[in-house]
């Protein structure tokens, strides 16, 4: 958030909205600054993943695209690549889960085979923590190439919970398919 806000500082950004987290609810804590009249610097704090992100919206992929780079000069945002090996270096459980879930929310809009692969092996890992570290970075590229993966886990996987959960994202990402 300290980065953010400097980035805020130094541009003189205008405060659009706040909402505090409210973990509960899945709510996370976001900010909302004008870069200019049509697109808008988001501050995120994830509770699932524990992480905190900034996005650019706006009206169109070109109009983002223009502040793109201005950001991250200033933020120095992780890249895919660096987001892919950190999930590949491993580490403990929490270290393993958290990278996981970094890659699904830095994840490119299109279908990376590389991320699929890790986030399939989680989702089937004999280890529950993995399983659902796997199962939640599917939630946030929202693929539909993950319906598949998610449909096996809801009907297959032991705890029923993270079967739940399964259900709702396929549903989800399906609707969201369906609706574009």
């Amino acid at each position: 958030m300290a980065e953010a806000e400097e980035l805020v500082r130094q541009l003189s950004l205008r405060r659009i909205r706040e909402s505090r987290a409210e973990p509960e609810q899945g709510i996370v804590h976001e900010c909302v600054w004008a870069l200019t009249l049509d697109v808008q610097l988001h501050y995120l704090e994830d509770h699932r993943s524990g992480c905190s992100f900034v996005v650019v919206t706006g009206p169109s992929q070109e109009r983002v695209e223009e502040f793109a780079p201005l950001v991250a000069s200033y933020l120095g945002p992780w890249t895919w690549p660096e987001l892919l090996a950190e999930v590949r270096r491993g580490g403990g459980q929490e270290e393993r889960a958290r990278a996981l879930l970094r890659a699904g929310i830095g994840a490119p809009d299109h279908f990376d085979q590389s991320f699929f692969d890790h986030v399939a092996n989680a989702a089937r890992s004999p280890e529950g923590w993995l399983r659902t570290a796997g199962v939640w970075a599917t939630s946030y590229p929202f693929w539909p190439e993950f319906v598949p993966l998610l449909r096996e886990v809801a009907e297959h996987d032991a705890d029923p919970d993270l079967r739940a959960e399964a259900r709702a994202i396929a549903t989800a990402i399906e609707n969201q398919v369906g609706a574009s």
